[in-house]
């Protein structure tokens, strides 16, 4: 949809900071959606192997690199 044209060392750089950015960004909106904006302190270090927080946060993570990968990679083509 949009391309942004980069030359030289920058190109890898931008892309790479991009992709960081959103994946945080929905990372950040799916926890909070999860938790109503207070997550808990002891997520995914106390309790069973693999509790409801740990998966929570799986999923919350796993979604986040699907986005990246099937929407907004495709949204803005840096190259």
């Amino acid at each position: 949809m949009f391309k942004i044209d980069i030359e030289g060392e920058y190109e890898d750089l931008s892309e790479d900071l991009y992709k960081v950015i959103v994946i945080l960004i929905v990372f950040h909106i799916i926890m909070n959606l999860q938790y109503k904006g207070k997550v808990p302190l002891d997520l995914c270090i106390g309790g069973g192997i693999f509790n409801e927080n740990f998966l929570i946060l799986l999923g919350s993570i796993i979604l986040s690199f699907m986005a990246y990968e099937l929407v907004f990679k495709k949204i803005l083509k840096i190259k």
